[in-house]
């Protein structure tokens, strides 16, 4: 996701993904939240549903080769055939 440079130490990314669909859709052309991309801590395509909206941020702080950051990811999935589902997490580097 894009990224605010606010200064050589400090970073700001931040993005959101979302999207409908109308009627129903097979598993296959689902929208998906889980893994590396999009909720870090979930399988890949753990949660699949027609509504998705997914908002991550991110802040990493420099020192020379030593990196530290926050990342906060929440997602929101659903379809006709199950409740809303939120998912969030939120992960600390060093």
């Amino acid at each position: 996701y894009p990224q605010l440079i606010l200064s050589p130490i400090h970073v700001l990314g931040f993005g959101i993904h979302w999207g409908t669909s109308w009627g129903s859709l097979p598993p296959q052309k689902m929208f998906s939240l889980g893994g590396i991309k999009t909720i870090p801590g979930y399988g890949y395509d753990a949660f699949l549903g027609e509504h998705i909206f997914l908002m991550r941020a991110k802040y990493d702080l420099r020192f020379g080769k030593w990196l530290a950051g926050i990342n906060a990811n929440v997602g929101i999935i659903s379809n006709k055939h199950s409740s809303l589902k939120g998912i969030s997490n939120i992960n600390f580097k060093l």
